[in-house]
């Protein structure tokens, strides 16, 4: 009876050995194909890193050279700005330079003014053209100069007033 008890189990035993034997060449193939899954999904996520890290170092490279450029055309305008402050000085400079000139030239005029009323014996226009001369300060832009043996201008206007308020 003991034999008899043995055969089932043996055969039981080598039919769930032969049942096993698929269902572990199943579950290695599984784990097979997830280990290659999971290498290639490696794989691929080193290469989509690798373009993202290209893409990126490529735009880092793009901001850097934009900066560059940002960096130099600060300094030109900078030096521009120098320039235009340099050139309103110059422009403000030579402003004031001609209206001294035209006061200037105003002055003369109205010492010839002066002048020809003297020589015309016009007497109230002689005082009104000093007064006019005064009041706009005029007198003291009259040059002192001497040229050629030539008395200079604010030395005739004082020969004239001299000559205008003590008749």
């Amino acid at each position: 009876m003991k034999e008899e008890n043995v055969a089932p189990q043996g055969a039981e035993g080598a039919r769930s050995e032969r049942q096993r034997s698929p269902v572990l060449v199943y579950i290695a193939v599984l784990f097979l194909a997830a280990f290659l899954l999971l290498g290639i999904s490696l794989i691929q996520n080193q290469r989509s890193s690798t373009e993202a890290l290209q893409s990126n170092l490529s735009t880092m490279q793009e901001v850097q050279a934009t900066q560059d450029k940002i960096l130099a055309l600060q300094e030109d305008l900078s030096a521009l700005r120098s320039d235009l402050d340099e050139q309103r000085t110059a422009a403000e400079t030579a402003e004031r330079d001609a209206e001294e000139a035209r006061r200037e030239a105003e002055a003369l005029r109205m010492l010839y003014v002066l002048q020809q009323k003297w020589l015309n014996r016009d007497l109230d226009g002689c005082k009104a053209a000093l007064q006019t001369m005064t009041d706009r300060g005029l007198v003291s832009l009259l040059p002192d100069r001497e040229e050629d043996g030539v008395v200079s201008p604010a030395q005739r206007y004082e020969q004239l007033k001299e000559a205008v308020l003590n008749p």
